[in-house]
C-alpha cells in the first residue's frame, strides 16, 4: 500500500543516465537538422525586419531635424536649432550648462528670446519634472515643454488630493467606533445585571414606593438571544440560629 507522502517508485528506465558523449552526439544532431536551420532562419528575419524599422525611423527623425534647420516656423524651432549647435551631449551636463550660459540668448525673425527653466519634485522627492518656456524682446512668451503636475509639493496648503475639512471627519471615523460597530457582545455586561437587579429587588421591597417599582421593571435588561430576560425575586433570608 502506497503511504501517503512517499515518492513514486521509479522504473530502471527512469534510472538510466546519459554520458556525456551521448550529450554531445545529440547537441550535434540538433545542430544539424532542418529544424534548427528553420529556427536560424526565422531568427535571421526578424533581426533583418527590426533593424530596418530602426532605419527608416532614424532617416525619418534626420530628414525632419534638416527641414527644421533649413527652415525653422516658429521660436520652438530656432531654440531646437540653437541647442543643436552646443558640442556636448546631454549626458554632458556641466559643460553644456556652461555653454548655454555663454550663449543665453538667440534671434529669431529679429526678436531675440531666451529660455527659462523651473524644476518640481514629486511627492516622494525622487522624480523631477521640468516646465520651460521662451520669453522674447517684445514680451511674448512661449512654453516649450511643460511636465508640472499638481501634487502636496507646490500647493500652498499642502493637502492637494486630500478631502477637505468638512468631509474629513466623515469619511475617516475613529478607531474605536470602527472597533464598537465590528464588535458583537452576546449580551449585557455582569456589572449591568447586578445593578439592575439590586435596584428590581429595592422595588419589590417596597423601598421608594411605586416610582422606584416602575423603574425597576423597566430596568430589567433582556438577553441578546430573544428569550426570557431575568425576573426579580423576593430575596428571604434564613433564620438566625441560637
Amino acid at each position: 500500500m502506497k503511504k501517503r507522502g512517499s515518492k513514486p517508485a521509479t522504473s530502471p528506465a527512469q534510472t538510466k543516465t546519459t554520458t556525456p558523449e551521448q550529450a554531445q552526439a545529440a547537441f550535434d544532431a540538433w545542430i544539424n537538422s532542418p529544424e534548427f536551420a528553420e529556427e536560424c532562419r526565422k531568427a535571421e528575419e526578424k533581426e533583418k525586419r527590426a533593424e530596418e524599422r530602426r532605419l527608416a525611423r532614424e532617416a525619418e527623425l534626420e530628414a525632419a531635424r534638416e527641414e527644421r534647420r533649413r527652415n525653422p516656423k516658429s521660436p520652438i524651432d530656432a531654440y531646437h536649432n540653437h541647442m543643436d549647435n552646443c558640442p556636448y551631449g546631454w549626458w554632458e551636463t556641466k559643460k553644456r550648462r556652461s555653454w548655454k550660459k555663454e550663449n543665453p540668448t538667440f534671434e529669431f525673425n529679429g526678436v531675440t528670446y531666451r529660455d527659462h527653466w523651473s524644476p518640481q519634485l514629486s511627492n516622494s522627492g525622487k522624480t523631477r519634472r521640468w516646465m520651460g518656456c521662451l520669453t522674447g524682446s517684445d514680451g511674448s512668451t512661449m512654453e516649450i515643454k511643460n511636465e508640472h503636475i499638481n501634487n502636496r509639493r507646490n500647493d500652498t496648503k499642502c493637502n492637494w488630493g486630500l478631502p477637505n475639512d468638512a468631509s474629513r471627519y466623515c469619511l475617516v471615523r475613529p478607531l474605536i467606533t470602527v472597533w464598537l460597530q465590528v464588535r458583537v457582545l452576546p449580551g449585557p455586561p455582569r456589572f449591568a445585571l447586578r445593578a439592575t437587579r439590586g435596584a428590581a429587588t429595592r422595588g419589590l421591597e417596597g423601598e421608594g414606593g411605586p416610582a422606584t417599582r416602575a423603574t425597576a421593571r423597566q430596568a430589567i435588561l433582556r438577553p441578546s438571544s430573544g428569550k426570557t430576560g431575568w425576573t426579580p425575586r423576593r430575596i428571604r433570608f434564613a433564620p438566625k440560629r441560637s
